[in-house]
């Protein structure tokens, strides 16, 4: 590890996890490896001390989840807005019509998909 980052905003993503995973590893084994794993250097290394990179990996988190909430709203508003439109369109009995119900029975199949636990990629 070392001092490149000088703020834990910095620190890629995949080195948080990295290390968030060793960090864990070394919570289960415990005694010396516990011990040597959770120490504060100093001067701070914001990819490798305990406290920085749990704190910026729970911060992370919370705004990836304050993002997917504004994201769902956002969503369940189109969702209603199509839902009228499908009304509309269902009675109409041209082909682009229903081709167009189609298409947003599909894309919404595939929304609701994503939401669900397990269709988080």
């Amino acid at each position: 590890m070392s001092t490149k980052y000088r703020d834990p905003k910095h620190v890629p993503s995949e080195t948080l996890i990295a290390r968030l995973n060793e960090l864990a590893d070394a919570i289960t084994r415990g005694g010396e490896s516990k011990d040597e794993e959770l120490t504060m250097r100093v001067p701070a290394e914001c990819d490798r001390d305990a406290d920085l990179v749990i704190s910026e990996a729970a911060r992370r988190l919370e705004k990836a989840e304050a993002r997917v909430k504004d994201l769902s709203k956002f969503i369940r508003a189109g969702d209603r807005v199509c839902c009228e439109l499908e009304s509309w369109l269902a009675t109409e009995h041209d082909k682009e019509s229903q081709r167009a119900i189609n298409i947003w029975k599909k894309l919404r199949r595939q929304a609701e998909e994503a939401e669900s636990p397990g269709g988080e990629q």
